[in-house]
């Protein structure tokens, strides 16, 4: 199930003269042109659809509570199903709280050219699958469509996004979870969380596999995970879900889940206080009902067609 692939010394020598800023490292023009030149073959991944060559995040918890998010994707687009694989990059944010800005997206042709994403190619969309639900219309999803996509050819993105600081301190919750090992291989993935000295980062891993390092300096602590020549998991039928193979991270800075709870039950319940009209209405839709099971599908069934439907 899992194909393992021979370290390419070429393109690992590419990934470690990566230039440290801090206690994370940053990809020159040289370092992506290096990558790009020694990227891999078709003929040495035939079952996939493209190599990512660098998939890096690095997550800046400042100070003042507020954070900044750089994403640096490169991919090589091994066969046609690639194109629509990496052609349209979506991300997804929160307009309430966040921004995101492209701050590079090009495609390195076969020739040596270089193919810049217009901006028309570049568009802020509701999600599909929340278009019927207005109650989510903070969440938008940035769109980036590539051009040229063809096998041989190598994509480009650079993205930032930057968040506000939480009303109330005890609302900053630094938390997140990434898998390292896809249906593509990787040459190189890391993921890296800055924060002030006095967050404490816990974390924990679902399967192997997973470098992490640490380093301290001016007041922040740089935690990084990282992850090379990750091989292509091909997929089969009837196989485990990838979230149960592949090497993943979990991370946050909560205590416990009581920490989390708390906060929640703190946005809930003053809004569910009720003068016994909702009970009213319940028990109005239940009238009749022969057991607990059918009490519960009357009034799953009446809220659903008398009163709303969330998509």
């Amino acid at each position: 199930m899992k194909k393992l692939v021979p370290i390419i010394v070429v393109f690992a020598l590419a990934v470690l003269s990566a230039h440290p800023v801090a206690a994370a490292r940053l990809y020159s023009d040289e370092d992506v042109a290096a990558m790009v030149k020694n990227a891999p073959t078709q003929e040495k991944f035939p079952q996939a659809a493209g190599v990512v060559l660098l998939s890096q995040r690095i997550t800046k918890v400042n100070p003042d509570h507020s954070a900044v998010t750089d994403e640096h994707l490169i991919v090589k687009i091994l066969q046609d199903r690639g194109k629509d694989k990496y052609g349209d990059v979506k991300r997804r944010y929160d307009k309430d709280a966040d921004s995101m800005v492209v701050i590079k997206a090009v495609t390195y042709l076969k020739d040596g050219s270089v193919l810049p994403v217009e901006a028309k190619a570049i568009n802020d969309l509701t999600p599909g699958d929340l278009a019927n639900a207005a109650i989510y219309s903070n969440i938008m999803q940035k769109v980036i469509s590539f051009p040229g996509m063809a096998p041989g050819v190598c994509m480009e993105l650079k993205l930032r996004i930057y968040a506000k600081a939480p009303k109330k301190p005890e609302e900053l919750f630094v938390w997140g979870s990434d898998l390292f090992q896809s249906s593509d291989p990787i040459m190189h993935k890391e993921v890296s969380v800055i924060v002030p000295e006095d967050i404490t980062i816990k974390y924990t891993y679902q399967n192997e596999g997973l470098d992490y390092s640490t380093a301290t300096e001016s007041g922040m602590i740089t935690h990084t995970w990282q992850i090379d020549n990750s091989p292509q998991i091909i997929n089969e039928g009837y196989m485990p879900r990838l979230i149960k193979m592949a090497p993943r991270l979990i991370y946050t800075n909560m205590n416990d889940w009581g920490q989390l709870s708390n906060w929640f039950a703190g946005k809930f319940y003053p809004h569910v206080k009720s003068d016994g009209a909702i009970a009213a209405k319940a028990a109005e839709f239940a009238k009749g009902s022969a057991s607990a099971d059918d009490k519960i599908r009357k009034i799953s069934l009446s809220v659903i067609k008398d009163i709303r439907g969330v998509g």
